[in-house]
């Protein structure tokens, strides 16, 4: 329903590079469609995955073409109102004034789903972080995280202002305190990313950063409740990345070290392919065993990036990755090396990769790489 509005805005707006993105991808896949004979185990799924991924692709571009249209000072306006309602609605659910309005809102949105039963996440997280970490209106504590990732990112690379940056930088900080996730900690290397490439030639505004960052994070170190906060994240990252069932195993572990080794192994040059969920989760837990019977994050891996070589393959992961390069080499306002960077903070936290809200994050962010 949003595809067709958002089209009619940016229709005139589309160039030879958007067209020729898509029809190499819908190419790439056909390939990986019939070099993996998909059709032998299951056919429908295999063509949903792919019509899903094209689509996404398709609403990615068009909600670049539709970003691109607003001015920039009215987009920085928009991404500065977007950072503080997610801090100020974290703050509110934090001290409890929301938090009753957003279980009501996610018990009627993900009733029956695993999302549905929230007793278990208000364990896990007194268990992990010592509170209760928001979801603001969403599923889980991850995806705000995501979001405030996609939105700080968008706007530090729209800023020009050495001292605004450094408000972006606190927004960043308050918000890993608030949310106690590790995600949070993406925002701030996205950041320090950001700062290097606008610091190019500049050795003193570089020297500072680096100076200064470390010194701010002893300080608040050094506050108990700051620390507190803290030292679980960080705990709970090396405690969580080789125990399976977390979502640090999810996200990293099993990405890196078991699917795509696994990969590597039995289907190096072109992957399982698209939809070839069922025929991995058999060949790891045996015949009969299905996609009902498993944690889907732990059998395919919460790993965005990691899923391409899956499905793909080295030689397939090889392509994806040169036609992507080709587009954002020919968005002449774009640093590439930085995007690809950005690109794979953000596909640490997703393992969503053929869908909608992957390829639309994806592509807010490179629409905001702006001279």
């Amino acid at each position: 329903m949003i595809l067709p509005l958002i089209f009619i805005f940016i229709k005139n707006t589309f160039e030879l590079d958007d067209i020729i993105l898509f029809i190499s991808f819908a190419l790439l896949i056909s390939f990986s469609l019939i070099i993996n004979k998909i059709y032998l185990y299951g056919p429908i799924s295999s063509l949903f995955k792919a019509i899903q991924f094209l689509v996404a692709i398709l609403m990615g571009i068009c909600v670049k073409k539709y970003i691109e249209l607003i001015p920039k000072p009215k987009l920085k306006k928009i991404l500065w109102i977007s950072l503080f309602s997610i801090l100020i609605g974290c703050t509110l659910e934090r001290i409890g004034i929301i938090r009753p309005l957003t279980l009501a809102y996610k018990y009627f949105v993900y009733s029956g789903t695993r999302y549905g039963n929230n007793s278990n996440y208000d364990f896990r997280d007194l268990n992990i972080s010592g509170f209760i970490r928001p979801i603001l209106f969403t599923s889980e504590p991850s995806l705000v995280a995501v979001g405030f990732y996609v939105f700080s990112t968008s706007l530090s690379l729209l800023e020009d202002n050495k001292r605004t940056l450094l408000y972006i930088l606190f927004a960043c900080l308050i918000f890993i305190t608030l949310s106690g996730s590790p995600i949070g900690f993406f925002s701030l290397v996205s950041w320090l990313g950001i700062w290097v490439r606008n610091t190019k030639g500049k050795i003193l505004h570089l020297s500072l950063i680096l100076f200064f960052l470390p010194i701010l994070l002893l300080i608040l170190f050094q506050i108990p409740f700051f620390y507190d906060i803290y030292a679980k994240i960080i705990n709970r990252i090396f405690n969580e990345i080789a125990s399976e069932g977390t979502s640090v195993y999810a996200r990293i572990y099993f990405p890196y070290f078991i699917l795509i080794p696994f990969i590597f192994k039995n289907y190096p040059l072109f992957g399982i392919g698209f939809g070839g969920r069922e025929k991995f989760i058999s060949l790891i837990y045996g015949q009969g065993v299905t996609s009902n019977d498993v944690n889907l994050d732990f059998t395919e891996g919460a790993n965005a990036f990691a899923r391409i070589f899956a499905y793909l393959g080295i030689i397939g992961a090889m392509l994806f990755l040169y036609i992507l390069h080709r587009y954002i080499k020919s968005n002449s306002k774009s640093d590439v090396v930085l995007f690809f960077f950005l690109w794979f903070l953000l596909s640490q936290t997703l393992g969503t990769f053929e869908t909608p809200r992957y390829w639309c994050f994806t592509f807010i962010i490179l629409a905001c790489f702006r001279k």
